[in-house]
């Protein structure tokens, strides 16, 4: 698990992730990605809605042909 507490020092021990102990801008209380810094749930969020955007036009489209 993330175990430093900055993302250089994570960076440095070749981590993908490491935990600071604070809430992102979002008040999530989760670790953060040392790629980019980024909150892992911000992230998570982030993606569902991708997802569920995708699923909607997938299935518009799909009404459209048939």
């Amino acid at each position: 698990m993330a175990k430093y507490a900055d993302r250089k020092s994570a960076l440095q021990a070749g981590e993908s992730k490491y935990w600071t102990g604070e809430r992102c801008r979002n008040g999530h209380y989760s670790y953060r990605w040392a790629i980019n810094g980024a909150c892992a749930e911000c992230q998570n969020v982030r993606r569902q809605a991708q997802a569920a955007k995708y699923r909607e036009a997938r299935a518009a489209r799909i009404a459209r042909q048939g």
